[in-house]
């Protein structure tokens, strides 16, 4: 795993980050606007994934013993906030099909990130209908290749890392 240690400092840094979040003060949320809301980036972390094809154009990306999502937001905002895989899903299907605040209706990109022994493969997803088994800890998504991602990842890999994007803001309580 020769970019472990990439991976490993991209995770210290957000831990630090997590912890100062505790002294960043936040402003009420109550009166904002979706525009004034900061849009978050999540990301999520397995110790090991699988993929299959489902049919031409979607695949089944499988994460195994994920651990709690990591979101954080841009400037001017800067927020970092940790929740369980359970919540993040919740709010997924939340909105329902309010095409404004849901990723139900409007699915969001991804990259996944897989570090192996040869090094590490990069592949941009479009994510949709997540689920998640709470007591294996296995979360799974359908997804379909974006940007024309050539990369012919393996069906089976270790250690991953999910970066999904947010183009609508997140009504997240902090």
């Amino acid at each position: 795993m020769k970019n472990n240690s990439t991976l490993m400092i991209l995770l210290s840094t957000l831990s630090i980050l997590i912890s100062a979040s505790t002294l960043t003060s936040i402003y009420a949320q109550e009166n904002m606007t979706d525009t004034d809301m900061p849009k978050f980036f999540a990301i999520q972390h397995a110790q090991s994934a699988s993929i299959s094809k489902v049919n031409a154009t979607t695949n089944f990306l499988e994460l195994h013993d994920v651990s709690d999502v990591i979101l954080f937001s841009d400037r001017p905002d800067r927020i970092v906030k940790t929740e369980s895989t359970q919540q993040f899903l919740d709010r997924w299907y939340d909105a329902g099909t309010d095409t404004k605040n849901s990723f139900f209706s409007d699915p969001p990109n991804a990259a996944l990130v897989i570090d192996d022994q040869e090094g590490q493969d990069v592949a941009i997803l479009e994510l949709f209908e997540p689920a998640y088994d709470y007591d294996s800890n296995i979360l799974v998504y359908n997804f379909n290749y974006l940007n024309n991602t050539n990369t012919i990842l393996p069906n089976e890999f270790g250690e991953t890392t999910l970066v999904i994007d947010s183009s609508h803001p997140m009504h997240i309580h902090l």
